[in-house]
């Protein structure tokens, strides 16, 4: 971990306690590749300017799952109806970060976004490191494995498909 990542994370350490939850969306190319969706910020104030994951505090009566799928839909224009499978948890990340991540059907399928946002993007896990919020490097390595784990599940249940099939 270099320098200004362990300082972020040492800043965020010495913030007072708010449980938040997050969802990043990934879709699975044609040719394997895993993209990410993240949210620009459209204010400082909402975390910087670069890439981040949808994310936001825990309301009253809320479940985790329930406010990453809720920020998803503000920040990113999240369709329930696009999502596929699951909404997966992966954990609390900096202790205070509930993260859930789903496959969606189709990249194009969002709706508006919040005026939070001023623009989403799909980005590999490379282009993540590069230009993405530093302090959700960690969080981006999570979900592409996640992601890759969930592919190749899938191409052994198809393969066990047609080898029945031809049985």
């Amino acid at each position: 971990m270099d320098q200004q990542h362990e300082q972020q994370n040492e800043q965020v350490w010495a913030r007072p306690k708010i449980w938040r939850a997050g969802l990043v969306p990934y879709y699975i190319t044609d040719r394997g590749t895993v993209e990410m969706m993240f949210m620009i910020p459209s204010d400082q104030q909402y975390g910087g300017s670069d890439p981040q994951m949808a994310k936001g505090r825990i309301e009253e009566g809320e479940s985790p799952r329930e406010t990453s799928i809720r920020e998803a839909k503000e920040e990113l224009g999240l369709i329930n109806a696009n999502i596929d499978g699951e909404v997966v948890d992966l954990g609390v990340h900096l202790g205070r970060t509930h993260v859930f991540a789903c496959r969606v059907r189709n990249r194009d399928l969002f709706g508006v976004f919040s005026f939070e946002t001023a623009d989403v993007v799909w980005m590999t896990e490379d282009e993540f490191r590069e230009n993405g919020r530093d302090i959700h490097r960690d969080i981006v390595h999570m979900v592409e494995c996640h992601a890759i784990e969930q592919h190749m599940d899938d191409i052994r249940e198809r393969k066990q498909a047609i080898a029945e099939l031809d049985r």
